[in-house]
């Protein structure tokens, strides 16, 4: 978390640091979900990126995260359950 913000927060105030655990502690399922407000967007930008960035993935496998991102986004947005989509992902990359 620390190392996303050093990297990609040029200004160290971008990103909320209990902002930014709130999301990890969310995402994990101990905390409830953080708000969708501007704040969480770009903590949730920042650590993406920090998490994609230190897997080292070739380019088309970051292009299969990306694309299958974009398509759980589309199918939350249309009433699919995120757990359900994020599980079939999951289950295409084995």
């Amino acid at each position: 978390m620390a190392s996303a913000r050093e990297r990609y927060d040029a200004t160290g105030r971008d990103v909320d640091p209990v902002l930014a655990e709130a999301l990890v502690w969310a995402a994990l399922g101990e905390r409830p979900p953080v708000p969708h407000d501007a704040a969480a967007i770009v903590a949730r930008t920042v650590l993406l990126l920090g998490l994609l960035e230190d897997e080292g993935l070739a380019d088309r496998e970051l292009d299969e995260v990306l694309v299958a991102a974009a398509d759980a986004a589309d199918d939350t947005e249309h009433g699919a359950d995120p757990q359900q989509v994020g599980t079939a992902v999951e289950s295409d990359r084995q």
